[in-house]
């Protein structure tokens, strides 16, 4: 949407501000569908930076009735997040700098945390390999409250990363100002394949992208769900 009033309240609690245009991801509320609508999203925002512009994701932070007004969101779509982009401001605001602390921004969890060699209970340790700077760049993709939700096991011989979510968010879901519409890790496993692909891009790595669930033990205790696999070429 462009010729937006950024000064007018849709719900951003004041993180944005005189903003003239942003982007409306609209789509089924399927897994897929969002995780694919994620993956898109994300690469439209990297666009948008390369070219000098702010972006703020927001999964939750906004109220949907404002933005329906202007939009054709059909019976069986939801409004998935929305994008306000815009030259940056030179004043930075107290909650400008208060944010990023509070949710840890720049935190991200350390490789062993979220990858595993061959199954869920072997680390990855040193056993990369060729991916290994195509994982360390995908685990810094941003994700909603910074919870990084990705959880993958790289096969024994580099061939295969299957990419798994894991939940924290659910009872965050709902119709409410605050809530998301969907679980926003479906949207984080989006954008975190972006990055993923990126990273094998610049190593030189090929692949496909499939959905073949291994059918692997997980961990238990944990709400985990199987999503997609990287396979290479």
């Amino acid at each position: 949407l462009d010729g937006v009033d950024g000064d007018q309240d849709i719900g951003t609690y004041g993180y944005t501000k005189g903003f003239p245009a942003l982007l409306v991801a609209i789509g089924p509320p399927e897994p897929l569908a969002l995780f694919e609508l994620a993956y898109v999203l994300h690469g439209l925002v990297l666009a948008l930076t390369h070219l000098g512009l702010g972006t703020v994701w927001m999964g939750g932070a906004f109220n949907r009735a404002d933005v329906l007004e202007t939009t054709g969101v059909e019976p069986d779509e939801i409004i998935a997040a929305i994008v306000p982009f815009g030259h940056a401001g030179d004043h930075k605001r107290l909650i400008d700098l208060a944010a990023p602390l509070v949710l840890r921004a720049s935190k991200r969890k350390a490789m062993d945390d979220v990858y595993c060699y061959g199954d869920f209970g072997t680390p990855l340790g040193a056993h990369a390999g060729p991916l290994h700077h195509a994982l360390d760049v995908a685990r810094r993709a941003p994700s909603a409250k910074n919870r990084q939700p990705w959880r993958c096991v790289v096969a024994r011989d580099c061939s295969r990363i299957d990419m798994y979510a894991r939940f924290s968010l659910r009872d965050e879901v709902g119709t409410g100002r605050k809530q998301y519409a969907c679980p926003p890790e479906y949207l984080d496993m989006g954008t975190y394949y972006r990055s993923l692909e990126i990273g094998l891009l610049h190593a030189g790595l090929r692949g496909t992208l499939v959905v073949e669930d291994p059918g692997r033990a997980l961990p238990e205790r944990e709400d985990i769900e199987y999503l997609a696999s990287w396979i290479s070429a």
